[in-house]
């Protein structure tokens, strides 16, 4: 049996959820992309290294039978909601993404994105332990990223540096 493949962002997909079902229901009741719920957790104040990979994962390996957060297909994009909403907003005919989400003013149809998000950082006012742990667990994979990168250019620059002594020592036995 092979070893099991480790997410770096474990640590922060298992606050994800928790923090989505933590906003206020008047911005819960509206079905979002997984795109959607990572920008409006960035304005709700959790560091802007949170990608929307990570929002992803979180929807697909932490919410094992849609316990936190309900799921729609519908046409051709996945929508989610809190579960907690959902099952309160129940009786109101169960309503698509598609009829809460968009005006027809003015042409193209636009995403009413003012409506999804609640006030920015909402969580830096309300207290919540989840918001605190995501954001030191997202802190420290961006400060791995960075000492990552910082190796990779030490090594690219002793890899430039042999080379040049190479090529030089090359140059010199040559004549």
């Amino acid at each position: 049996m092979g070893k099991r493949k480790r997410y770096p962002d474990a640590a922060v997909r298992k606050h994800i959820l928790h923090l989505n079902n933590a906003l206020p229901e008047e911005v819960g009741i509206y079905w979002v992309t997984a795109e959607e719920m990572q920008k409006r957790l960035i304005h709700s104040g959790v560091r802007s290294s949170l990608t929307v990979q990570m929002v992803s994962n979180a929807l697909r390996l932490n919410n094992t039978d849609l316990m936190f957060i309900e799921r729609r297909d519908f046409g051709g994009q996945i929508w989610f909601r809190s579960k907690a909403v959902h099952e309160k907003h129940k009786e109101n005919g169960n309503i698509l993404p598609h009829n809460q989400r968009f005006k027809r003013k003015g042409g193209p149809q636009k995403r009413l994105a003012s409506c999804i998000n609640p006030a920015r950082g909402y969580f830096r006012s309300v207290p919540n332990r989840h918001f605190a742990s995501i954001n030191t667990e997202l802190e420290k994979l961006e400060q791995k990223m960075k000492e990552e990168r910082q190796r990779e250019d030490e090594e690219r620059e002793r890899q430039m540096s042999e080379l040049i002594l190479i090529e030089s020592f090359r140059l010199a036995n040559s004549y």
